[in-house]
């Protein structure tokens, strides 16, 4: 006899062109979310293992969350934060626009890595613009930006240092 085990942490199913979904709940929105399409269950059963473990350590965040853009996060960030007095939301927007975006901007948050904002840090130290004390405001805006993104679920803590 055998006995069929129900998953707790999702669900694996073949689709009309043969393919296996892997799907996952989605504890922030308590919302199935696809992982994607796999050639085998078994690799659609690895899939959903390997986020389940993520999910399990807190690791874990939605794909679709994951792919809004720095620049794309940044600028909604500014503007949820109206009680930014003009010239602190000048200065933020400045930075954003001279010294964030141009080298991180079209990164996914989901993509960022810290690597990627040391490598950042590091050639805008290098340079010889801007000022020691404008690089130190924007790895500071950038710092507090991405741990806004960490907070609603769009980007796991490693990345935002």
């Amino acid at each position: 006899m055998v006995t069929r085990h129900r998953r707790t942490s999702g669900s694996v199913r073949q689709r009309e062109s043969g393919r296996w979904q892997a799907r996952v709940r989605d504890p922030v929105t308590n919302r199935m979310v696809s992982l994607g399409m796999f050639p085998t269950k078994a690799d659609a059963d690895k899939a959903l293992a390997l986020t389940a473990a993520d999910q399990t350590r807190g690791a874990w965040i939605d794909p679709a969350r994951g792919k809004t853009t720095l620049a794309q996060y940044g600028g909604v960030w500014l503007t949820n934060h109206p009680t930014l007095r003009p010239r602190t939301r000048r200065l933020y927007s400045d930075l954003l626009r001279l010294h964030i975006v141009p080298t991180l901007g079209t990164t996914e948050l989901g993509r960022l890595t810290p690597a990627a904002v040391r490598a950042w840090h590091s050639a805008l130290r290098a340079s010889e613009r801007p000022g020691a004390s404008t690089v130190a405001k924007a790895y500071r805006l950038l710092h507090t930006v991405l741990v806004s993104a960490v907070a609603e679920g769009r980007l796991h803590r490693a990345a935002a240092g």
